[in-house]
């Protein structure tokens, strides 16, 4: 039951794993293919945002310094400074050596993942040559038990990268509120909008 218990925690490993270098490629794929600076501010936010959901260390911290400089920015941008004012360039300095920062964090992660994957690998390989010595029964009974705890894994792995996307999609988009909702005007008989609506209506004829 270990054995299967330890397989099964493996494969839901491997999962997550993929998971989690698929969502990397998508974000550099954003990057790269960003031209506007405003568009690439929005991905580097997912990806600090994304590298404290997996409690990099340091990652909040980056987080914190990287939306007050971006804040700055607008900051000055509001109150019409030109891009080669003194204050603008040293926060756009500031701003790109926060994320060559943030893209350092991310490539020592993306490396941390791929010595995880193999450890892994390697494991699995060495649970199955095991598993394959039991008996013909046992090891059916072990495969219907390792498949039963790998989809109760992977379950429960989506539910906490659904809670995790629910958490990003908060902290980069903003929330939009319903002021006042919209009404049917009523036409009292002879108000402003009735006399408008007869006059229309003459103009026509």
């Amino acid at each position: 039951e270990t054995l299967i218990g330890s397989l099964a925690d493996n494969r839901t490993q491997l999962e997550n794993i993929g998971n989690l270098q698929s969502s990397i490629e998508q974000m550099q794929q954003k990057l790269s293919s960003s031209d506007l600076p405003e568009a690439k501010q929005f991905v580097f936010l997912e990806i600090i945002s994304f590298l404290e959901n997996q409690n990099i260390p340091g990652a909040a911290l980056l987080s914190e310094r990287y939306q007050t400089l971006v804040t700055e920015k607008d900051r000055l941008k509001n109150e019409n400074y030109n891009d080669d004012h003194p204050l603008v360039e040293n926060i756009n300095s500031q701003i790109v050596q926060t994320q060559n920062e943030i893209l350092g964090r991310l490539d020592e992660y993306q490396k941390q993942l791929v010595t995880n994957l193999n450890m892994v690998r390697r494991n699995m390989t060495n649970g199955q040559n095991t598993l394959r010595s039991l008996p013909r029964n046992e090891l059916r009974l072990a495969e219907l038990e390792r498949n039963r705890q790998i989809k109760e894994n992977i379950l429960s792995s989506i539910m906490i990268r659904y809670n995790e996307a629910k958490v990003t999609d908060a902290a980069v988009i903003p929330d939009a509120y319903i002021v006042d909702r919209a009404t049917i005007p009523i036409v009292i008989p002879g108000g402003i909008i009735e006399n408008v609506m007869y006059a229309g209506i003459g103009f026509l004829g």
